[in-house]
């Protein structure tokens, strides 16, 4: 918990990265040397990540990347480590834990915001770009947002809290389209919002109801688009469009066409495009297409594999980061780049997702086996 506070309560990527190693890579190494692996279970989602990770070595080599490449595969394993099988605590899959976490990062940006406005750092109406933390861009922080409140709607309605889930949504809805005015968010958490309510209607009203409210739903997107232009905030993250995406990826792709097509360009990879001849390639603006173009398609398989896996377990076990899981997926498929090398904000909105639905499902396999072992003492 101290390294995910550090994304907010530490300035620099540096300081982050000391608490990181500090409190958990050098601890987990020692642990491991001298356990011996004992902590270790093994199960068909730790494999994957083992094969995906076999094959970011595999890209690298063939790639000639190099050496610190190497030490970020490690340092993404021993975080797979920590959280899959170090941590014993139940508290992260509390329904408290959701709910904080969503009011304390929304509060983090609505703060440092007012500040901001006060000290004339920003305008009021102007777009934050940075924030004072190490979580500091706009388009991460809208995600992480979105992330949140998908993983504490089910807690918000199982628990009939629909005051604190209204006054939820217009806080998250302010953040993203007026502070941080990033789109990614806010078509995430939507798009989470109608898939779940979607299936609640159905799960007690039946599929009539379920098909009033998708209509129902499309036809108030479709009026929001339709008055926009009169709303300053809403027309001004559609007048952005694509923001350029689709020619970016276009021109990646080309790139990628020169490439392994199994592994890929190479982690360090630089295309030397440009946008309408003039803007360079800085990343791909999308984890899938950074995964094909850098590692290949074998590492876009795995790792699409691995979270649909995740997501599956996640609905069986009733886990809640699979909301969390799907906001940030979707989320990502506007912006991100590669998920491997030192800790950022990728770490936080979809490695630890994934790994918290891995640690649940582990604690269900150890709680099933402790449970047949007693009933064969029994019989």
């Amino acid at each position: 918990m101290i390294f995910l506070s550090s994304y907010f309560l530490l300035p620099t990527s540096k300081m982050v990265n000391n608490v990181y190693y500090a409190l958990l890579a050098v601890p987990a190494l020692i642990y491991i040397y001298r356990s011996r692996f004992i902590d270790f279970k093994a199960s068909y989602m730790v494999f994957a990540w083992l094969a995906l990770l076999f094959v970011y070595a595999i890209s690298a080599l063939i790639n000639g990347v190099d050496f610190q490449y190497y030490k970020h595969l490690l340092y993404v394993f021993l975080f797979l480590s920590v959280c899959v099988f170090f941590v014993k605590k139940d508290f992260v899959f509390n329904d408290g834990f959701y709910r904080l976490s969503f009011w304390m990062v929304s509060f983090y940006v609505l703060s440092s915001s007012v500040v901001y406005w006060i000290s004339g750092k920003y305008g009021f109406g102007e777009r934050v770009i940075w924030l004072p933390a190490r979580m500091s861009g706009p388009i991460y922080t809208s995600i992480l947002i979105s992330a949140l409140f998908s993983a504490s709607l089910p807690v918000w309605l199982k628990d009939k809290r629909y005051i604190e889930l209204f006054f939820a949504l217009s806080l998250a809805l302010f953040c993203m389209s007026f502070i941080l005015q990033s789109r990614a968010g806010i078509v995430a958490m939507l798009a989470v919002a109608f898939v779940y309510l979607a299936h609640f209607v159905y799960l007690r009203k039946g599929v009539f109801y379920t098909v009033f409210f998708v209509i129902l739903s499309f036809s108030l997107v479709f009026i929001v688009y339709f008055f926009s232009e009169s709303i300053p905030v809403v027309d001004q993250l559609i007048k952005r469009a694509d923001a350029r995406r689709f020619e970016l990826w276009g021109l990646l792709l080309k790139d990628f066409e020169s490439c392994s097509y199994l592994f890929g360009c190479g982690a360090r990879f630089k295309s030397d495009l440009l946008i309408r001849g003039e803007l360079p390639i800085n990343h791909a603006h999308n984890i899938f297409l950074a995964l094909l173009v850098h590692t290949g398609i074998v590492s876009l398989v795995l790792f699409l594999l691995i979270c649909i896996a995740a997501l599956r377990l996640s609905y069986v076990n009733k886990n809640y980061w699979g909301m969390y899981l799907l906001s940030s997926m979707i989320a990502l498929n506007f912006d991100g780049s590669q998920l491997i090398g030192n800790p950022d904000e990728l770490w936080i909105l979809i490695l630890l997702p994934i790994f918290m639905i891995m640690l649940k499902s582990n604690r269900f396999s150890a709680t099933d086996k402790t449970a047949a072992l007693a009933g064969e003492r029994a019989s």
